[in-house]
């Protein structure tokens, strides 16, 4: 086709019309304080990982401790409805062998015998608690914990390095890093770039398939840097930033209440202790004190000296003493334990 319609002739040129290209391109950063930044993000995230599994590890222990001490507690108080029942079949015995003797009414048989089945009851209730708690502490338990005795606790005050206030400070890193990768985004960046690249071309599809003049591959290559400066996002980075700020205060104000109700835990737990310490005490000795009130008040009844109501009165009293001192029992045991968590002496259960 020549030009004459637009009266100026002119020549079609054909030309190599498919090409292929093929390279590879590399680009290190020689200043970029957002990947910098990104990369202490990443070791924040680490790190509340870590504490996050250390936590859920310790609440594991807690809850195994305070379930051996509740076992621990249930077989104690076995074992004491175990010699109630044995002091009130011999009492009944005893009682019977009156009645059979006309020395005591059938009523105080009775009284007694209703006694005896109450206790019974309990032991038999008690034994089931016993079983499930064995079984609930088979099913979770991951940690020997060594509690056969009520370990010391030293009050060395409220540990900076418990769980709860590592991970807390840590999310406060984690917050103002972020808030530094949106500053960030108005620092330039540079890079250093490297290319690698090779190019063909060719008239027919075809002639990929076998050598000639049209597919020779020609290669190129450079160095080269680059760098980026940010001029104008609309604000975005200006609103991000105030919201971020406002994101730590907030996370500041949920520390601080996290180490007042922990350092309020501490000073109540504290004093829980004193006073569980001398209520386990006390409770201790009032029971051993009305047990040995009812061996008198016992011995005084085979003599005929006492009543039935005065032993059964005294056997009341020496039960309710043996339940105070079973719960003062376990108080004391779970105060220790949550000052132990509170002082960071935890894994002292597990040594």
């Amino acid at each position: 086709t020549d030009g004459s319609s637009y009266g100026v002739p002119y020549n079609i040129t054909k030309t190599l019309q498919h090409s292929a290209n093929a390279g590879l391109e590399m680009q290190m950063p020689l200043f970029n304080q957002t990947l910098y930044t990104s990369m202490s993000i990443a070791k924040v995230m680490e790190e509340i990982s870590r504490l996050s599994y250390g936590k859920a590890r310790e609440d594991v222990i807690l809850q195994i401790s305070k379930m051996y001490y509740l076992g621990q507690v249930t077989a104690e108080q076995i074992m004491l409805i175990k010699a109630n029942i044995t002091r009130l079949e011999e009492l009944r015995d005893i009682t019977q062998a009156f009645f059979d003797n006309g020395m005591s009414m059938e009523v105080d048989l009775k009284r007694v015998n209703i006694n005896l089945e109450n206790l019974k009851v309990q032991y038999d209730n008690a034994q089931a608690m016993m079983k499930q708690q064995l079984n609930m502490l088979k099913y979770i338990m991951d940690y020997p914990v060594n509690t056969d005795s009520i370990t010391t606790v030293a009050l060395t005050g409220l540990s900076e390095n418990i769980y709860e206030l590592q991970l807390s400070q840590s999310q406060v890193q984690l917050a103002e890093r972020q808030k530094k990768i949106i500053t960030n985004g108005y620092i330039p960046s540079l890079s250093l770039t490297g290319s690698w690249r090779y190019a063909a071309y060719t008239d027919k599809g075809y002639h990929w398939f076998h050598s000639g003049p049209s597919n020779q591959w020609f290669r190129s290559y450079g160095v080269g840097l680059t760098l980026r400066i940010p001029i104008f996002d609309g604000l975005d980075k200006r609103y991000k930033n105030r919201k971020a700020a406002i994101d730590i205060e907030n996370i500041k104000l949920a520390q601080e209440n996290t180490r007042k109700n922990l350092q309020t835990q501490y000073l109540n737990a504290t004093n829980d202790l004193m006073n569980n310490q001398r209520n386990f005490k006390k409770q201790k000795d009032n029971y051993l004190l009305a047990e040995d009130v009812y061996t008198v008040t016992m011995e005084r009844y085979r003599e005929g000296i006492a009543s039935m109501t005065e032993v059964l009165q005294d056997e009341m009293q020496m039960s309710e003493a043996q339940n105070n001192y079973i719960s003062a029992h376990y108080s004391y045991r779970v105060t220790t334990l949550l000052l132990l968590k509170l002082t960071g002496q935890i894994d002292s259960l597990i040594k």
